[in-house]
């Protein structure tokens, strides 16, 4: 007699350098595995450019290139707990040196997605509620260079998420998205590379975090980095001068709810709370929605 498959909530949290832009959606929307072999169309939208689809397919775009000597090198990983890990193929995973987490390296030309083992989730809705792109109240001009797009991607990871709950926070005026899904048995992610294909398998109620930051934030629990310019490369993915005058700091004050997540040493450390700058530094590592 085989034993039952019980169906858990997995989360997946995004933190740091990540912006998301909708895709049309697609017949598979809805339930089960993510075909990863799908072609994802480019998009460019202008900020002029309304969302109209609220059940399209969202893609997360994770710039992997950090040519500015302003903007401090970032990782692409994801994280997760040693108790939720099932197996992996491709992967070795590596410590963080804390808290029982490890991680996985995330590439450029990497094509993210996930296996819910058939459990069904609603469509995913678009997350409105994270900031716009810094320098769009600059210029109209914020179409996403060629190597960053979801086709290209050569200077880019990006994640497909066609079916989920998706939801903003805030963590010391940072805003964060997290999608929560429905999976059956196990939570595969799956990673179309260059070379072949990575998996990894994790339990199904497991908490991951795929996160773009500098490794040391990842490796550090504590809450005391200083104020960073990490927000600059949302303007270097639409090619423009890294300058105040093309791309402003961050300057909105993210109105979303505190993030609450189960397990506190998922988050990722940000800005000094108690600096008198800290609003600022802990917004410049915000996702985005494009533009």
């Amino acid at each position: 007699m085989s034993l039952p498959t019980y169906v858990l909530a997995a989360t997946v949290h995004f933190v740091g350098i990540i912006a998301f832009m909708p895709q049309p959606a697609t017949p598979s929307a809805r339930t089960g595995a993510q075909d990863d072999g799908v072609r994802v169309a480019s998009i460019q939208r202008s900020a002029s450019t309304p969302v109209s689809d609220t059940r399209s397919t969202v893609l997360a775009v994770i710039p992997q290139d950090f040519p500015d000597p302003l903007i401090a090198k970032h990782t692409a990983m994801i994280m997760y707990r040693t108790g939720d890990y099932i197996s992996s193929k491709g992967w070795k995973g590596a410590p963080l040196h804390r808290d029982g987490l490890q991680y996985v390296p995330l590439n450029h030309g990497d094509l993210v997605s996930f296996d819910t083992g058939g459990a069904t989730n609603p469509p995913v809705d678009f997350p409105k509620a994270l900031p716009h792109h810094p320098a769009r109240a600059r210029t109209s001009q914020l179409d996403l260079l060629p190597s960053y797009s979801p086709d290209d991607r050569s200077h880019a990871t990006v994640v497909s998420i066609p079916a989920g709950t998706l939801s903003v926070c805030e963590d010391n005026h940072r805003s964060d998205t997290t999608i929560t899904m429905n999976a059956r048995g196990s939570f595969v992610i799956k990673v179309k590379t260059e070379s072949g294909t990575k998996t990894l398998k994790l339990k199904s109620g497991a908490e991951v975090a795929i996160v773009n930051v500098p490794l040391s934030y990842a490796e550090t629990p504590a809450d005391h980095h200083q104020n960073t310019n990490h927000y600059m490369e949302y303007c270097v993915m639409a090619g423009l001068p890294t300058d105040r005058s093309h791309c402003p700091p961050p300057s909105y004050m993210p109105s979303a709810p505190a993030c609450a997540w189960q397990g506190r040493d998922m988050l990722v450390a940000q800005a000094n709370a108690g600096h008198s700058m800290s609003q600022t530094a802990g917004a410049d590592c915000s996702n985005t929605q494009w533009p």
